[in-house]
């Protein structure tokens, strides 16, 4: 802890997977300060941390804290691997990445398993603030942010975070990227606020399975919304293994990421009010097929 700093705040660094813990243990002891009169004020705690501290190595000391029902709020960056210590892959690694941990080769190429999704795992316990954003409309993530801070108990707001390195791009590309990831539905912007419907409304269409067009880089000029196939050919962490499938055939990659994102955004639909039922197998399977029918 040091509250010596160029902060106007007092701040403290902490371990991978300690930094929850941490922060329960702080909120917990300046609680009792300010019932002890020794602070006059109550203090919130803000846990800034990557998808590698949350989703895996301190996945256990962030679930108890959010259970504890304390004034803390997270805010994740998922830049979807453990990218400052070697591109590993994380539980936010999605199918057939390429990551430094990842099977390789032409048979099994990038990783093997599906990615997780933090906010279910919030969403679960029925008090937390949870949040899922991106860079893409900063007027919207600001509000939320905000929102998720000055709620009085544990919050949880979740940011794609682009990593050139570890996402193989240019370093320009970031907001591109983040909106490209929405259009397609594979980052889903998404708010539950505590005992509501979830609030799917910063979606482009967020009553359409896909947005029917893109927003545009440069005023004045019209895009289609991007799919997840322009997503993994911009990407070097997918795009060699594409040019390795034959003309006509739907990319493995392509494929599984498409029918798992497609199934949770219907999901997503159906909780904000927006279908009447929840999507089959058939259906999710048939709306991928006509989406890349070649």
């Amino acid at each position: 802890m040091n509250p010596f700093n160029t902060r106007m705040y007092p701040s403290g660094h902490y371990g991978f997977g300690t930094a929850s813990a941490a922060a329960l243990g702080a909120k917990f002891s300046l609680d009792q300060a300010y019932q002890n009169r020794y602070n006059s004020v109550l203090t919130k705690i803000i846990v800034f941390a990557g998808d590698g501290a949350i989703y895996d190595i301190g996945n256990g000391p962030f679930n108890y804290a959010m259970g504890e029902n304390f004034d803390i709020t997270w805010v994740i960056f998922n830049n979807e691997g453990y990218m400052n210590t070697g591109m590993q892959k994380s539980g936010a690694t999605r199918f057939g990445t390429d990551r430094s941990t990842s099977p390789i080769g032409r048979k099994l190429a990038g990783k093997t398993t599906l990615h997780r999704r933090i906010i279910s795992q919030a969403m679960a316990i029925s008090h937390v603030y949870a949040a899922k954003l991106t860079i893409d409309n900063p007027f919207y993530a600001i509000k939320i942010l905000k929102e998720a801070i000055a709620y009085n108990g544990p919050s949880m707001v979740e940011f794609f975070s682009a990593c050139p390195t570890g996402h193989v791009t240019s370093d320009w590309a970031g907001p591109m990227i983040s909106r490209m990831m929405v259009e397609s539905r594979k980052w889903q912007v998404a708010v539950r606020r505590p005992f509501q419907r979830i609030d799917i409304s910063g979606n482009p269409a967020p009553d359409l399975i896909y947005p029917t067009e893109g927003k545009s880089f440069k005023r004045g000029i019209k895009r289609d919304a991007a799919t997840f196939y322009d997503v993994v050919s911009m990407l070097g962490q997918y795009n060699q293994h594409i040019k390795t499938v034959k003309s006509g055939d739907i990319p493995e990659i392509v494929r599984i990421n498409e029918t798992v994102s497609l199934f949770r955004w219907l999901r997503n639909q159906y909780m904000a009010g927006y279908r009447d039922n929840m999507p089959s197998e058939e259906e999710v399977e048939k709306i991928v097929e006509e989406r890349y029918r070649l």
